[in-house]
């Protein structure tokens, strides 16, 4: 029964819940929001275990829930450049494609510094990771690593 599911609202979560992903327990200390051209919106958290972070982006589509959970990568600004232009790359021994690419305005909800145009590209490799690059202007850009996951793998406490 979906409904009873303490996950069928996955956008409303606040800031201080806790989750719990692979038997660790998890505080939400950031939340923002993507407001995707022409449609769609997604919500994105920032969760902390310990001095670990990590990010959960979470869309509704055709009313499934998609979640990517993401870590922040240190990839060089020419690597990044080089992978948009080439549509691919390789990391860590694994070869990635660009299959996704989105426009939209980022905002923050924890600390209302305003909106903020963004541009994301996502990148799968075989074995079902991805890469995300986004590009927020004038060689501003930021890498994510990670995977998307079932709805049944988190739980909010």
């Amino acid at each position: 029964m979906f409904w009873k599911n303490k996950n069928s609202q996955l956008d409303d979560w606040k800031i201080g819940d806790q989750i719990k992903y692979m038997s660790e327990k998890w505080e939400i200390i950031a939340k923002d929001r993507y407001e995707w051209i022409p449609s769609g919106n997604s919500v994105e958290y920032t969760l902390k275990s310990g001095f670990d972070e990590m990010f959960l982006e979470v869309e509704k589509e055709k009313d499934q829930w998609e979640l990517t959970l993401t870590r922040k990568i240190d990839l060089g600004l020419d690597e990044m450049k080089e992978a948009l232009e080439n549509k691919e790359f390789e990391y860590q021994g694994m070869f990635y494609e660009l299959e996704e690419s989105y426009k939209g305005i980022f905002s923050s909800e924890t600390n209302n510094l305003g909106r903020e145009r963004v541009e994301e590209f996502v990148f799968y490799s075989d074995e079902n990771q991805l890469i995300c690059i986004s590009y927020w202007g004038q060689d501003d850009y930021e890498a994510h690593f990670g995977k998307e996951i079932s709805i049944n793998e988190i739980k909010k406490k």
